[in-house]
């Protein structure tokens, strides 16, 4: 394992957690100062992602907090506030995409998550450069999501890449977690192709560094395994899907669908979901990467938002090869992550809403959307979407004291929604203003971030 370095100077202040200096923390105040200016939002129903609505709330946020949440008739609105009375609208937490690839979707995309709403990420395996650079938009005021991330993603297989480590070894994978602690990451990304020995050792330096652990599972090391040895997260649901006799025999009989038995079917049909409950472990199903496993570039246009997918994005979408349409089998098959997904919530498993982004037809902000209406297509609540999309993703990376719900002294990120989105999920979509980490976006601002990036109509 190399050690690789990069300067603290990059770090501090832009990295947020991944700091290594009080030069943040000074920058921050400092920030502060200059920006107290106070926002009032009154006569709005609020969506608690926790409990469900609240009528006629007035939420106070002065600078980049939250500072007053109660009924309208008896909350104080500061003088200088700016006031926005939203009488017939609803007011949700900033949206958080709970698994996304900075470096694979590039940084043009960055304004399509503000515009829907975005207001936090979880990155799953990206290069530090990459991830400097988003924090440090963040961080300066631009409209970009908030970064919690492991720099790159610890890997057992493949080729070696700055968003990719490649660890072979008990002590390799050792060196790895202490190395990514000395950056000062937020936590660890497992990838695939670990042997359960390597595996297990960064489980455990994982722990003794205090650093959580979150990602794929593999055959060595199942969700099961994974959920007891205290991986945070379970991504995707790979191998988790019960597969009949009679489909298993369809997928052997094809060469090229033979690798979906590992990639979809799980090993046995053991209901792991009460053990993944048991652990405190969470699911991110990330349904729409798997739906656009299904997709063809043709079927792309139907896409909300793919006029403003860019050049870049669209051409790793389509990798080196041609498209093939896939068989009804493979349709049939991934199509089960959704009822995957539903079974984990009725067994008392927590979700994420996380995308997947730099997957194939997958399109920044707008494929939160989607993912969520996938979860209520599912049969999974739409308060328990709107949860998993907000509360839930803060409270799996540990920072729901400051993010994931609109409370007293939390970050000043919220969405308003013109309808109700416990009526029809789809409503998320309907968006009249952000206000993200205290700056206010109008639908006029939101618009005018997605116009440059255009590229059809």
């Amino acid at each position: 394992m190399l050690r690789h370095a990069i300067p603290c100077f990059l770090l501090a202040g832009a990295l947020g957690s991944m700091g290594c200096s009080s030069a943040g923390a000074e920058a921050s105040r400092a920030r502060a100062a200059s920006t107290e200016h106070a926002i009032a939002i009154t006569h709005v129903t609020l969506i608690d992602p926790a409990s469900g609505p609240r009528p006629d709330v007035t939420i106070v946020m002065v600078g980049h907090r939250i500072t007053a949440v109660g009924p309208s008739a008896s909350t104080p609105v500061p003088e200088h506030a700016q006031v926005h009375d939203e009488t017939g609208h609803f007011a949700v937490p900033g949206f958080w995409d709970a698994h996304v690839h900075l470096t694979q979707m590039g940084m043009d995309s960055m304004p399509l998550f503000v515009a829907n709403g975005v207001t936090s990420v979880r990155d799953m395996g990206s290069t530090f450069g990459d991830i400097v650079l988003w924090k440090q938009a963040w961080s300066t005021g631009q409209p970009a999501p908030r970064v919690f991330a492991p720099g790159p993603k610890i890997d057992g297989k493949g080729e070696l890449w700055g968003d990719n480590w490649l660890v072979t070894t008990p002590d390799g994978a050792r060196r790895a977690v202490d190395d990514l602690a000395a950056y000062g990451v937020d936590f660890i990304k497992v990838h695939a192709g670990l042997s359960r020995p390597v595996y297990d050792a960064l489980a455990d330096e994982s722990r003794k560094k205090g650093l959580s652990f979150a990602g794929h599972v593999d055959e060595d090391y199942p969700a099961a395994w994974a959920a007891k040895s205290g991986q945070r997260t379970i991504e995707h649901g790979s191998s988790m899907v019960p597969c009949s006799d009679t489909v298993r025999a369809q997928l052997r009989a094809d060469p090229k669908l033979v690798p979906l038995l590992k990639w979809v079917c799980a090993s046995s049909n053991d209901d792991v979901m009460p053990e993944l409950a048991r652990a405190g472990a969470w699911l991110t199903p990330t349904l729409v990467s798997w739906r656009g496993k299904t997709m063809l570039l043709k079927e792309a246009p139907s896409l909300e938002g793919y006029r403003y997918v860019s050049a870049a994005l669209e051409k790793r979408w389509l990798g080196d090869g041609e498209e093939t349409a896939p068989q009804p089998i493979e349709r049939e098959v991934l199509a089960q992550f959704g009822p995957l997904a539903a079974n984990a919530h009725r067994a008392g498993v927590h979700l994420l809403v996380g995308t997947d982004i730099g997957d194939p037809y997958v399109v920044p902000g707008f494929g939160l959307h989607d993912e969520m209406q996938l979860f209520v297509e599912a049969g999974i609540p739409p308060l328990v979407a709107l949860r998993s999309a907000t509360l839930e993703a803060a409270r799996a990376l540990g920072a729901d004291a400051t993010t994931g719900s609109i409370e007293v002294g939390k970050s000043a990120d919220v969405v308003l929604l013109d309808a109700d989105p416990l009526a029809n999920i789809r409503n998320t979509r309907r968006i009249g203003a952000v206000v993200q980490n205290g700056r206010w976006f109008d639908r006029a601002a939101l618009t005018a971030l997605l116009e440059p990036l255009t590229r059809r109509k």
